[in-house]
């Protein structure tokens, strides 16, 4: 087993510094919704139904921690 060391993550402080910081999505909000109304629409789902309009906004809202 190899294992690497890192100097820039030489504390605990530091690595728990780097799992913290929230990077900038590579995706926008649009491309986001239109992914979850693509896995609607694959699991045969009508994502303009009544009960699903708002699925694709919720889904995003709720991945945004």
């Amino acid at each position: 087993m190899t294992l690497s060391f890192r100097p820039e993550l030489n504390s605990a402080e530091q690595v728990v510094s780097s799992l913290s910081t929230k990077q900038q999505p590579n995706v926008t909000e649009a491309e986001m919704m239109q992914a979850v109304r693509t896995l609607l629409l694959g699991l045969g789902e009508d994502p303009d139904r009544e009960g699903l309009k708002d699925t694709p906004k919720r889904v995003v809202k709720a991945l945004q921690l």
